[in-house]
């Protein structure tokens, strides 16, 4: 790589007038994909080209055409690659006419970071078109920043073996990403969900704060409110990036949501959202579709979630809903009002013989917000946990959902109108999201 340093030394050895000061700034070539410039204005200026072997840069980057005798001024020196420890072979080009100096970054090893330094030997006072060029300079390295590498992972929530429970995607971000990036990540990397979490300010590190910002996306949409992926969320803070609080707060569209360290996994602080009495005939339709003639007991209604809670038969058992049939593709057509953006089929508890006890079971499936089934959910938790505490008469139960990958969850209601649900996360997938 090419020093700034050098340059300076090899001005002095050709003898240019020692008042030259150099400003350094750089841009994306958008003639020549795959490449940086890095621009020089001052009066004496060098044009430089590092590909002498690629010709389409050659002919994106062409050198000033030669003087008429008449005109002095132009000069050429060759350097081999020697005197570079190793890099390319150079071409400079003298043109004192000249504005501008270009220095093509071919190489694998160039980066904006190698001239970082040299940026200190400005000293001359700028022109309006070096501050012009300054300020796109810093929106451009701002581009580039976020044209970024982002720490992402995969984590499986509601579970403490891999390949279990429900995966949730979660990136951290250093800075805002642009408007529509976070769907457009959410959707490449089709899961359920994909969950956001950045800094809320600039002196905040992922190691030290305890509180952070939250969005969670679907492939298709945005959604207030999303379990799982605030567990995974959690998991990575606290076992990947080894966050040093025992609970953190995430601010959400749903409100603030607090995760804390527990011995057997983490500890999801919720809203209880309660579920209403439904006429039968009012949602008959979405129900026939989804499921058939499968015996129905009750249905309740959840405005805060959009969610349709239908409760199967007591005659029905475990194995029943796990093999149940749904008919996602169709729902979006029979129930296109908007109220309804999640159903969720549960059933009772069975008693504790050979198999592990629990308190209700349940499937969910969201088509309306492009999930046609979930594996384990949390914010579906929210309402059934209202529901089957006043079913069953307990605070304290433990759950199952009966999706193929399967989840469990140990939740406890509390007095103040909000739940605590407690699940494992197995973190199966670290890596480097690149835009």
């Amino acid at each position: 790589m090419i020093t700034h340093s050098f340059f300076l030394k090899t001005f002095k050895r050709k003898n240019l007038p020692s008042e030259n000061k150099y400003v350094l700034f750089e841009v994306p070539n958008r003639e020549y994909k795959g490449r940086l410039s890095v621009l020089y204005p001052f009066p004496e200026t060098f044009r430089l080209s590092s590909c002498p072997g690629d010709q389409n840069a050659k002919r994106s980057t062409p050198f000033p055409p030669p003087r008429p005798a008449a005109k002095p001024g132009l000069e050429t020196f060759a350097t081999g690659r020697r005197n570079y420890k190793g890099g390319p072979p150079l071409s400079w080009i003298w043109e004192p006419s000249a504005r501008l100096r270009r220095h093509w970054l071919s190489f694998p090893g160039s980066s904006l970071s190698s001239w970082e330094s040299a940026s200190e030997v400005t000293r001359s006072p700028a022109s309006p078109e070096v501050k012009q060029a300054t300020s796109n300079l810093e929106s451009l390295q701002t581009q580039l920043a976020r044209k970024m590498r982002l720490p992402i992972f995969t984590a499986d929530a509601f579970t403490a073996k891999a390949f279990h429970g429900n995966p949730a995607a979660v990136c951290l971000l250093e800075n805002e990403l642009d408007k529509d990036m976070h769907q457009k990540i959410a959707r490449e990397m089709n899961l359920s969900e994909t969950a956001f979490i950045r800094k809320l300010h600039p002196t905040d590190n992922f190691t030290q704060s305890s509180c952070f910002g939250l969005r969670w996306f679907t492939p298709t949409t945005e959604v207030s409110l999303c379990g799982h992926a605030t567990l995974a969320s959690a998991a990575v803070l606290f076992h990947k990036i080894k966050n040093v609080n025992s609970t953190l707060t995430f601010v959400t569209l749903s409100g603030e949501l607090k995760a804390r360290k527990a011995e057997d996994g983490i500890v999801l602080d919720l809203p209880l959202y309660p579920a209403h009495p439904l006429d039968f005939q009012e949602a008959a339709d979405l129900i026939k579709t989804a499921i058939g003639d499968t015996l129905v007991q009750d249905i309740c209604y959840s405005p805060d979630t959009q969610k349709l809670l239908v409760r199967l038969s007591d005659t029905y058992d475990r194995s029943f809903l796990e093999g149940l049939k749904v008919n996602t593709q169709d729902l979006l057509q029979v129930e296109n009002t908007g109220k309804v953006r999640g159903l969720i089929l549960t059933l009772k508890g069975e008693p504790g013989g050979q198999t592990q006890a629990f308190d209700f079971y349940s499937r969910y499936f969201a088509p309306w917000v492009g999930v046609a089934e979930d594996p384990v959910t949390g914010s579906a938790h929210t309402v059934l946990s209202s529901y089957w505490s006043q079913q069953l008469g307990k605070k304290e139960m433990r759950a199952f959902q009966c999706s193929q990958r399967g989840g469990e969850l140990v939740i406890s209601v509390r007095t103040d109108g909000r739940v605590d649900i407690r699940g494992g996360a197995a973190i199966v997938l670290e890596g480097t999201l690149t835009t």
